[in-house]
């Protein structure tokens, strides 16, 4: 039997075991509105505190996430960003990609603009690629640079798509704790 988990938007609770009757009010007892919309505010509007610089290697970590964070590639299309992406061996790891829209949105502070990304996190360029294609140009299989890809903008927060022609900067993320230990999961 698989452990049950609840899950509200973004934030979650894993159950170890299958608890009798009596145990689940008790372990839902901490899940009130105002503990739950205090989790979502974290994520919409991260806490700059929450995250550790690695000042020799640049790397950003996300203790709530488990994410490592690496600098900012060149301006690239989405494919050569991918690439550039998997080749970084920013502090001495090889298992580094781009990041898809979702891990994203658990750094990105809506209270900010002009960056809309909290400190330590530095960008260059008005957005940044995701490695998510769009689902039109992924139902209509397009090919070369005629597909089209989420970014985020770094202006507002904004997510869009441009087609693989452009040419935006990414960033690179890896996973750096298991996402069972984490209370954000995805990537």
């Amino acid at each position: 039997m698989t452990a049950p988990t609840i899950i509200f938007q973004k934030a979650f609770i894993k159950i170890n075991k299958a608890p009798d009757i009596n145990g689940i009010a008790s372990l839902l007892e901490p899940l009130t509105l105002s503990s739950i919309t205090s989790q979502v505010d974290g994520f919409l509007n991260p806490d700059p505190n929450r995250f550790e610089l690695d000042a020799s290697s640049g790397i950003i970590y996300d203790p709530l996430t488990g994410l490592m964070w690496g600098d900012e590639t060149d301006e690239l299309t989405p494919d050569e960003a991918m690439e550039a992406c998997k080749a970084s061996r920013q502090g001495g790891h090889s298992d580094w990609t781009k990041a898809g829209l979702r891990p994203w949105l658990t750094i990105v502070d809506y209270t900010r603009n002009n960056p809309v990304l909290p400190p330590p996190f530095k960008t260059h360029g008005d957005s940044v690629w995701t490695a998510d294609e769009t689902p039109w140009s992924k139902k209509e299989k397009r090919t070369g640079s005629s597909r089209s890809f989420f970014y985020v903008g770094m202006c507002y927060g904004n997510v869009n798509y441009y087609l693989a022609g452009y040419r935006r900067r990414a960033r690179p993320v890896r996973r750096a704790a298991p996402a069972s230990q984490c209370l954000v999961i995805g990537q």
